[in-house]
């Protein structure tokens, strides 16, 4: 029988097996830090300004607080013909369209250079403007909740006709403007989230037509002065693949998980340059 606090031969193995667990690391050889540039740019022909974020890339390990310069940098673009110089902001550089206007199946080379040697280049192509015949339905639900009782329901249901014989690459969006005198902002404006996934592409269903995205609203009050705005963008390959990395990205912090790095088309860093068409289709609710 063991008496309580009193220390007995297999405790003593166990401290002392820890102890002897622990080791001071002496004369390791970190990797060396090479500093990359990180940029981010998504370009369309219904921007007024093309943005391109420039940042450097961080340590991973040795002194983390160690932030790097990267120097003066300069960006340029060009869409074979000509290039310009973009105007350096506080967050990148930015060019306006009335200096360079982005156009629908043009290819764009980005390039930044520094001072300091770093360098870092990407194309995109981008998209061809598409006719893909939006078209809506919406219907009226009854929704039973055991706390609020019944609640009028309204779901839209937005379906694309996807262009055949080609990739093609959707990103969805939706909002709702609501004009009701009971409100203190008035129009009311507010984000709507789809049943599925804002991101799709036309893989098993070339040349078909799809439902884009499905929203559940509860019923407004004063319908007839009720839109939805539904937008959608088709977009590059490399801009949709690297926002479906993005929602599947993981540090790897679980062990046991197989990280799931960003996906980059940065040639000399890291980042992305993507592009997209815009259009949109309004929706007068009823």
């Amino acid at each position: 029988m063991i008496k309580k606090g009193v220390a007995t031969p297999i405790t003593f193995l166990l401290f002392f097996a820890l102890i002897s667990c622990e080791r001071e690391a002496k004369n390791i050889i970190l990797p060396e830090f090479r500093p990359k540039l990180v940029i981010t740019s998504f370009i369309s022909p219904s921007d007024t300004v093309l943005s391109v974020s420039v940042s450097i890339n961080n340590r991973i390990y040795g002194d983390l607080g160690q932030a790097e310069d990267p120097g003066n940098l300069k960006a340029y673009i060009s869409d074979g013909n000509r290039e310009y110089e973009l105007e350096k902001v506080a967050e990148g550089f930015k060019l306006s369209s009335d200096e360079m206007q982005v156009l629908p199946g043009q290819r764009y080379n980005l390039s930044v250079t520094g001072d300091k040697g770093l360098q870092a280049e990407a194309f995109c192509t981008v998209p061809v403007k598409r006719e893909f015949s939006p078209e809506a339905d919406t219907s009226k639900k009854v929704y039973y909740d055991a706390y609020q009782g019944s609640m009028n329901l309204l779901v839209t249901r937005v379906f694309l006709t996807d262009f055949p014989a080609e990739d093609n690459y959707y990103r969805f969006g939706c909002k709702m403007i609501l004009y009701d005198p009971e409100y203190y902002f008035n129009p009311y404006i507010t984000r709507i989230s789809g049943t599925a996934s804002d991101f799709a592409d036309d893989k098993g269903k070339d040349g078909e037509r799809f439902m884009a995205n499905s929203y559940v609203i509860p019923y407004p009050k004063y319908i007839d002065s009720a839109f939805l705005v539904f937008y959608y963008q088709s977009t590059d390959k490399a801009y949709y693949d690297y926002h479906m990395s993005l929602m599947k990205y993981s540090g790897g912090d679980n062990p046991f998980t197989e990280p799931s790095p960003l996906f980059s088309n940065i040639s000399g860093g890291l980042g992305i340059f993507a592009s997209y068409t815009l259009d949109s289709l309004v929706i007068r609710l009823r």
